[in-house]
């Protein structure tokens, strides 16, 4: 399996994408590729006939169901294609069926506090298999997520947990960045000003030492450099996804992430590993070796006997959510999903 993933250099997706040359070192052993494929098996058998995960914790959540497409995805399951197709099958079309009106991915959940949060994501996931699949009922999905998303950015750039113009944090508009610019790698038209705008905020989150805070406000209040790396990584991502590769936030954050592969921060690891390691492989290079195998060897070690993976310091999102982000994360090197597009 090792050498045919090292093989794949074009990805299956119908996404336009041009990868830095060093970043497709293949960096996976065998140890981390049975480690994804037991993080899969448990995905599966953990699903439900409607697609989503039951009553495990958050197992209805949109970002969580998103986070488990991107998971097999990552491993090459595609509807139609791979062992595991009918179940992304079942998450997509859930999502779409639980779209409402205004756009939003509904969380049936009563006590739901992040609605745009969930929707980011989400709305990421379903990017990224219409860009698989081409399926016409997606793409109109992911049309009316866009709206919504560009309808409720304030007049900073920025977003806030609710499908509203509000204040903004440094979070949801990171997410909501990830989002727009998927969509833009599908074909969906996103206004040059809402670009430009998301661009603005997120530098305004930005210190001089590269780290990104969660607000501006917040700037210089307890956040030293290797103290934030998983928003660093969120942001620095966030600028490179809206066309920004070069700058010296970028170089610094970057830089900051990769001293800190393998590390686990008081709280919010996966959350990271979301982000960093996308930034880093993008980054390729020693940024990518000086993150990823540390990274990599500490997610083998946090896998438990059933193939899930160990929850994060806060213990209140749940094993889906650990086992998705840490599976998509080993998966990554495969080079099955596209990165953005220089």
């Amino acid at each position: 399996m090792l050498n045919n993933f090292i093989k794949v250099i074009t990805v299956l997706s119908l996404f336009s994408a041009v990868v830095h040359p060093e970043a497709m070192e293949y960096l996976g052993t065998p140890a981390s590729e049975k480690a994804a494929d037991y993080g899969l098996e448990w995905l599966a058998k953990n699903q439900q006939t409607d697609g989503t995960f039951g009553e495990l914790q958050n197992g209805r959540n949109p970002a969580i169901l998103g986070f488990a497409i991107m998971a097999f995805l990552s491993g090459g399951h595609v509807p139609g294609k791979g062992k595991y197709g009918e179940n992304v099958r079942k998450i997509g079309d859930y999502l779409a069926a639980n779209q409402s009106e205004t756009g939003l991915f509904e969380h049936k959940n009563p006590k739901k506090r992040n609605p745009m949060y969930e929707h980011g994501f989400a709305t990421v996931a379903m990017c990224e298999l219409y860009g698989m699949t081409r399926k016409d009922e997606y793409k109109k999905v992911i049309q009316k997520a866009v709206n919504l998303i560009i309808s409720v950015q304030n007049d900073k750039g920025g977003w806030r947990y609710q499908p509203k113009i509000m204040e903004a944090d440094a979070t949801v508009t990171s997410c909501q960045i990830q989002a727009l610019r998927a969509a833009r790698d599908v074909g969906i038209i996103i206004p040059k000003e809402t670009v430009e705008k998301a661009k603005m905020y997120i530098m305004s989150c930005s210190n001089d030492d590269g780290t990104v805070v969660y607000q501006p406000g917040l700037r210089g209040k307890g956040f030293g450099v290797n103290g934030n790396w998983p928003l660093t990584g969120a942001g620095t991502l966030s600028l490179m996804a809206l066309g920004d590769y070069t700058s010296p936030a970028v170089e610094k954050g970057s830089d900051i992430v990769a001293a800190n592969g393998g590390k686990k921060p008081s709280g919010r690891y996966y959350y990271g590993l979301y982000y960093c390691n996308q930034l880093m492989f993008q980054k390729g290079g020693d940024h990518w070796k000086r993150w990823f195998i540390p990274t990599r060897d500490k997610l083998i070690s946090l896998q438990q006997g059933d193939g899930s993976f160990d929850g994060d310091e806060r213990g209140s999102i749940g094993p889906v959510y650990t086992t998705a982000i840490a599976t998509f994360t080993l998966q990554l090197p495969y080079s099955y999903l596209p990165i953005a597009e220089r």
